[in-house]
């Protein structure tokens, strides 16, 4: 586990977290991004996106990631998500996997 991270929940809030990987130059950026304009569903239009990136970098820079993957679904709905991203680090593949949890704070 790298760590965990608490979100601001409001339209149009972008939370992000940079999380070093261990014994190499890269980082696990995380980032939870609250609209109400990507995706309607019958109860609603607001959403939440969960995004993971690998960097180089502690920023957040979608276009620049080595590997990126996002996953989004419902607000009204949501009670927890889940996103996965396979990388492959000095040889080795591993699997990143950020969960998002409603009311769980840390």
């Amino acid at each position: 586990m790298l760590g965990s991270f608490n979100t601001i929940i409001g339209e149009e809030e972008l939370t992000t977290k940079a999380f070093k990987l261990p014994n190499t130059g890269f980082f696990i950026v995380a980032s939870v991004f609250y609209t109400d304009e990507s995706m309607a569903s019958e109860k609603g239009s607001d959403s939440v996106s969960l995004e993971l990136a690998l960097s180089k970098s502690k920023q957040r820079d979608v276009l620049r990631s080595v590997s990126w993957a996002e996953a989004e679904m419902p607000l009204s709905t949501f009670d927890v998500g889940r996103v996965s991203m396979l990388i492959k680090v000095q040889g080795r593949a591993q699997l990143v996997v950020m969960e998002c949890k409603k009311d769980v704070r840390r």
